[in-house]
């Protein structure tokens, strides 16, 4: 079955969409892969038991979970996700510190290098800003 996300804010509402997946799949012969799906509830109070059971299906609940390269999670905040960007930055730029510091290169190669290698790690975030909201930016 294709990635689906499903997100609420109460148990009974996510079940409720959940089953209503489960059996519409069913009808044209997709299956559900227990082990890959994931429940996320938005804001709430969170119960001890952290799973929901339907049928023949548990499925886990988390806080956070990764879906076309943004970090989702429960709160909204997209902190950890700029913290992730922020590191992949960094270690775009360390891993080329020898290059751009090289004497023997000249100052357009070491352009082409950060435009190349350096450049569309810091620029992803970027990109992806308008998918959701941080608590660093003035989004909220």
């Amino acid at each position: 079955m294709a990635d689906i996300v499903v997100i609420a804010k109460m148990r009974e509402i996510m079940s409720r969409i959940l089953r209503e997946i489960i059996k519409e799949g069913e009808k044209v012969g997709l299956k559900i892969n227990e082990n890959k799906t994931k429940l996320m509830r938005v804001g709430g109070k969170r119960k001890e038991d952290k799973s929901i059971k339907m049928g023949n299906f548990k499925f886990d609940e988390v806080d956070k979970f990764r879906y076309l390269g943004i970090m989702i999670s429960n709160d909204g905040s997209r902190d950890l996700e700029i913290k992730e960007k922020m590191m992949a930055a960094n270690t775009a730029c360390y891993a080329n510190k020898n290059l751009l510091k090289n004497k023997d290169i000249n100052k357009k190669t070491k352009i082409k290098i950060y435009n190349i290698l350096i450049r569309p790690v810091i620029m992803y975030d970027n990109v992806q800003e308008g998918r959701g909201k941080s608590k660093n930016t003035n989004n909220e």
